[in-house]
């Protein structure tokens, strides 16, 4: 009983739920991306693949400024977005993996982080078949 205390503890001391997500979709849409960058850095800091994705998305549409993050120029901005779409995609997020496949199309991306997103969303799709086929015999 008291490891089920420590632990319920210590998620709501550090964890990451859906209703922050929310909140930070929520800060997103009112255009105050001091507010989104907060909530989506939180929510990747603790693996929280939608936040990686979103914040990389920030990054990418030029909506995190160097006054959120010191050490954002205009040159960097991309590639910083792309590492935090792709630690989403490590993470396990398919539309992250496939947003670095789509993006390739607009901004320049290394050939082992494309083959590598390319390689996990081909997997998660292939998972994703065998798991819809295993159901519709059950």
């Amino acid at each position: 009983m008291k490891k089920l205390i420590i632990f319920t503890l210590f998620l709501r001391l550090f964890g990451f739920d859906i209703d922050e997500f929310d909140k930070g979709l929520d800060a997103l849409r009112s255009d105050d991306f001091k507010g989104a960058f907060e909530i989506f850095y939180k929510g990747c800091e603790l693996n929280d693949e939608m936040s990686c994705e979103e914040l990389g998305v920030m990054y990418i549409n030029g909506e995190v400024s160097s006054e959120l993050d010191n050490v954002v120029n205009e040159q960097n901005t991309q590639q910083i977005g792309l590492n935090y779409i792709f630690k989403s995609c490590e993470l396990g997020y398919m539309n992250a993996c496939g947003d670095i496949v789509d993006l390739q199309k607009d901004i320049k991306i290394d050939r082992e982080i494309l083959n590598k997103a390319t390689i996990k969303y081909n997997e998660m799709i292939n998972e994703y078949q065998t798991n819809s086929d295993l159901n519709a015999t059950n």
